[in-house]
């Protein structure tokens, strides 16, 4: 169960809402202070940003490596990209002009899941591994994709001539910072991979400031839960949500990757806010029908999250 970086952003923000309410609000005084120590931090980071991004652009013919261990030469600057993933649509309209982008993934425009529905419109070819034959027809000078596709796809592409770079899938925020700028510099925008991480330093930051004052006695206990399953240990859901002063349940309780969990162990668990998906495979599930189904469910009467009806 994979949600990108803005999703999560987003649930801490909600999370942070709901937060406020049980927590004091900190002094006009300390804010401003604050404020202005922020000023001074964010002027001497984009001057070293800066600095680093002029030393790192990139020159083309680029050889790079890609998270595949796949070496390859980038004869020259991409104008006729593929991505074929939601996460890379989003970095890449961060990062290059719509004109640079031939198509992007069959989720580019689904506002459920998308950060980019508009956005996409305007660029409305769409590709998937599902239908090879039609990239090899787009003729891309780069396509980009990550490790959860199927190796002998990305070869089939290859073997008809065509760039295909592969990313690590990030599970933590630190690890989508770094794949921002990788494909930033594979695509010759350095510069605006270290505009769009100070972007998202920035909104982290914000989060933390609102929530350091919190007691670790007072942190809420949150649950992620959809209908693949939760996020325990070594994912982004975790990474996000610690970092924005909250508790994982289901990391708390030692358990890694994104499990099933049974009505029992939600019940032990016993979470204060339970995150529900915007967005589900299935058309027949909705997040207002999973919300109903909980709320109904008289064997989690007892879970806070649902007496409480903190279900975001």
């Amino acid at each position: 169960m994979k949600r990108n970086i803005k999703t999560i952003i987003a649930i801490a923000i909600s999370v942070l809402m709901i937060t406020t309410l049980f927590a004091a609000c900190s002094k006009k005084v300390q804010q401003a202070q604050a404020n202005q120590t922020t000023q001074v931090q964010t002027a001497q980071t984009r001057t070293t940003e800066t600095e680093k991004a002029s030393e790192a652009v990139s020159a083309y013919p680029l050889k790079v490596t890609d998270a595949g261990g796949t070496e390859m030469t980038i004869e020259k600057e991409p104008v006729s990209i593929i991505s074929l993933t939601l996460g890379s649509d989003e970095m890449l309209l961060g990062l290059v002009d719509k004109n640079r982008i031939k198509a992007l993934c069959i989720y580019a425009e689904d506002a459920g899941i998308s950060n980019i529905a508009e956005e996409a419109k305007a660029i409305p070819e769409r590709a998937s591994m599902k239908s090879i034959e039609k990239i090899i027809e787009m003729q891309p000078d780069l396509v980009i994709t990550d490790t959860w596709t199927k190796p002998e796809e990305i070869q089939q592409l290859r073997d008809a001539k065509i760039t295909v770079y592969v990313f690590a899938t990030p599970n933590n925020y630190d690890a989508q910072k770094k794949v921002i700028m990788e494909l930033a510099h594979v695509v010759g925008a350095d510069e605006n991979g270290t505009e769009l991480t100070a972007w998202m330093d920035k909104k982290l930051k914000a989060i933390q400031e609102k929530l350091k004052s919190i007691k670790p006695e007072d942190k809420l206990r949150v649950l992620d839960y959809g209908e693949m399953g939760s996020s325990g240990i070594g994912t982004n859901f975790d990474d996000i949500v610690t970092r924005a002063g909250l508790i994982n349940v289901v990391a708390e309780a030692g358990i890694e990757g994104w499990p099933t969990l049974s009505k029992e162990k939600i019940i032990e668990m016993n979470p204060d806010i339970i995150v529900l998906p915007s967005w589900y495979y299935d058309s027949k599930n909705s997040l207002q029908g999973m919300k109903d189904t909980l709320k109904a469910d008289t064997s989690l009467a007892t879970v806070n999250a649902v007496k409480n009806d903190r279900l975001i």
